[in-house]
């Protein structure tokens, strides 16, 4: 009996024998192997997502601003069924068209000072000053940012080394003449108002396809009708229109902006913006942060050898070669994108890139960003086919 009992103690303690030391430190390597390898397996992986995270951002706000450009551009010019060249805007003369006694300002939208905006930067060239929208004037381009387009009073915006533009044109908002005028003087009746127009200095483009003016209106609706009044309280000289020109059913009506894109860094930022201003015939709006991230501009612009045809013959790739602005009828943008996290890609070297076929130098202080160059042509179809 005693024999049975200590054969099984002794069996019991052989089954509960425990790993020795030198095996446990054989596990624990093993182990510590296996998880350096999976750490770096999802290292890898989280680096691999954040650079496709920030590759495609980048795609897409590229691709909104571009395209919000371009539908914008093509329309530089855009004066409804005629040319900008057979604008008349006043009469006897341009300068009694009196604009809002506003400035271009950051901080404080409102609207513009002056015809418009290029004559505080040209103030003595009198194709801008004494006619707001005019061939000469309804484009043109900036190898920098423009200070003197903002108030003087107000802090200027934080502007970036690079291209900006400015443009203007009818834009998309029009409607139809529901009723011809019967006099020179007649309010101006449209059906519906689609587009809630309202208030008094609005700006607008009149046209059929024999003339077209440029004039200031008062708008009123009642009984779902729109009824834009111009006489001279509102600005206008004769009522803003020549003493021959009554306008029928046919001639369409637009509303008149001017646009200026820029490149600026709002404040605790460490990346520049896109940004856009606008007068868009009534007041100046809210300078809009339209895309974060865009570290550079390229402008390049189709300049036509001669009056006609107009097809671009040289690309100019600075503002400042630009020969003749009324010649050119085509936009190439370039931008820099960058990714928003500082560690997209932590192992790039700082080095050179190009932006538009020219040489663009990476920020020291934004290498390990993430960066890809997005563009697009744009054809200023006003431009190209003049009426």
């Amino acid at each position: 009996m005693k024999a049975t009992v200590l054969n099984f103690s002794m069996q019991q303690r052989k089954k509960s024998k425990g790993l020795t030391l030198i095996e446990l430190l054989i596990a624990l390597t093993l182990g510590m192997g296996i998880l350096i390898a999976l750490s770096s397996v999802y290292i890898a992986a989280k680096q691999s997502f954040r650079f496709q995270d920030s590759t495609g951002r980048m795609q897409e706000d590229a691709s909104y601003a571009l395209e919000l450009m371009s539908k914008e551009l093509r329309m530089t010019g855009f004066s409804g069924c005629v040319g900008v060249e057979t604008i008349v805007q006043s009469t006897p003369t341009v300068s009694t068209i009196t604009y809002p006694a506003l400035t271009w300002d950051e901080i404080t939208p409102s609207g513009i000072a002056g015809l418009n905006p290029l004559a505080t930067l040209f103030p003595t060239d009198t194709n801008i000053t004494s006619r707001a929208y005019a061939p000469h004037n309804i484009f043109r381009g900036f190898d920098s940012g423009q200070s003197s387009m903002f108030s003087g009073t107000a802090s200027t915006p934080d502007f970036v080394s690079a291209s900006s533009i400015f443009f203007a044109g009818g834009f998309a908002e029009s409607a139809a003449l529901s009723s011809a005028m019967l006099t020179t003087t007649s309010a101006i009746s449209a059906s519906t108002n689609t587009f809630g127009w309202s208030g008094k200095n609005l700006l607008f483009i009149i046209s059929d396809c024999v003339d077209a003016n440029l004039f200031k209106g008062a708008v009123t609706t009642a009984g779902g009708t729109l009824t834009i009044a111009h006489g001279t309280s509102d600005g206008n000289t004769m009522n803003g229109f020549r003493n021959d020109k009554i306008y029928g059913t046919d001639a369409t009506l637009v509303k008149a902006q001017w646009v200026y894109y820029y490149l600026a860094t709002r404040s605790g930022a460490t990346t520049p913006s896109l940004y856009r201003l606008n007068f868009d015939g009534e007041s100046r709006r809210n300078s809009e942060e339209i895309i974060a991230n865009v570290e550079g501009m390229a402008i390049h612009y189709g300049e036509a050898s001669s009056a006609s045809p107009l097809v671009v013959a040289n690309w100019r790739t600075t503002a400042a070669s630009v020969t003749d602005w009324n010649r050119v009828v085509a936009v190439r943008v370039g931008l820099m994108m960058v990714s928003g996290q500082t560690d997209s890609n932590a192992d790039v070297v700082p080095t050179s890139t190009t932006l538009l076929g020219s040489s663009y130098t990476i920020p020291t202080s934004n290498s390990s960003r993430v960066r890809n160059e997005f563009s697009t042509t744009i054809v200023l179809r006003n431009r190209v086919a003049p009426r």
